[in-house]
């Protein structure tokens, strides 16, 4: 879920999501997987605060690549994300898309 349209880019809901299933089934682990809010260290600290077990935010490619498959993201801001969840104490995790050197070499013809 991405929510541009929102201030916030949406941190409230996650934060909220996490609180309502801790609420309804306080056994169940969560995990939220976020955008990079562009960069808005407020909003992703509402998310922080909710304390999800997992902090997932993919920051999907290398950095060569990263204007061609994530054109409105940056790799250092997401790098930069990741750690400050890390520090907060919280287990995080990324991802990255295999195979797109070929399909990107397709796509540039």
């Amino acid at each position: 879920m991405n929510r541009d349209e929102l201030k916030d880019g949406g941190a409230k809901i996650w934060a909220e999501t996490v609180q309502q299933v801790r609420k309804l089934s306080p056994l169940t682990s969560v995990e939220v997987l976020i955008p990079d809010f562009c960069g808005n260290w407020d909003a992703l600290q509402v998310v922080l605060d909710a304390r999800p077990d997992v902090l997932n935010h993919n920051v999907e490619t290398v950095p060569r690549l990263y204007l061609q498959v994530r054109p409105q993201g940056k790799f250092t801001r997401s790098l930069e994300l990741l750690s400050r969840a890390k520090d907060s104490g919280l287990l995080t995790k990324s991802g990255l898309m295999m195979g797109l050197v070929k399909k990107m070499m397709k796509w540039s013809r």
